[in-house]
């Protein structure tokens, strides 16, 4: 998984071309087109068109809460090589401290993208958990 230094966009684009997926991502920061970006780059080559039925979750924090979605990125996918689960605005998702447990032993059958739109206190878990064991990438505005 990712050390220190973070992961870029063109890394991880070049890495999704190249069906190369670990299986936690969290990415953060205000420029959210460039995640929006690797996001569809993620569901387009993660899964084929007629697997994305069974095997592709959307969630949004603000409408969920962690054991629901822990419970997403912990089964198994169906009828195709893994299970792709996305959750938006993960600041928003309640009781999100509960992936810090997550984060030690991911479901190696699932690739989970997990995106804030600002950077988070990384300092306090589940924050500091995520950018020591997943693969992260800070996106920072243009200016």
């Amino acid at each position: 998984m990712a050390g220190n230094a973070g992961l870029t966009y063109q890394h991880l684009q070049k890495a999704f071309l190249q069906r190369t997926f670990e299986p936690l991502y969290f990415l953060y920061g205000e420029e959210t087109f460039l995640m929006d970006e690797l996001q569809d780059l993620l569901v387009q080559h993660a899964l084929a068109e007629h697997e994305r039925d069974f095997n592709y979750d959307l969630v949004y924090g603000e409408d969920s809460d962690a054991p629901a979605v822990l419970s997403i990125c912990q089964a198994f996918p169906m009828m195709a090589p893994r299970r792709v689960v996305v959750v938006r605005n993960f600041t928003a998702l309640k009781h999100n401290e509960l992936f810090k447990h997550y984060v030690a032993k991911p479901n190696p059958a699932a690739v989970v993208l997990l995106l804030c739109r600002r950077k988070p206190n990384l300092r306090m878990n589940p924050y500091r958990a995520l950018k020591q064991h997943a693969a992260w990438g800070e996106f920072k505005p243009f200016y």
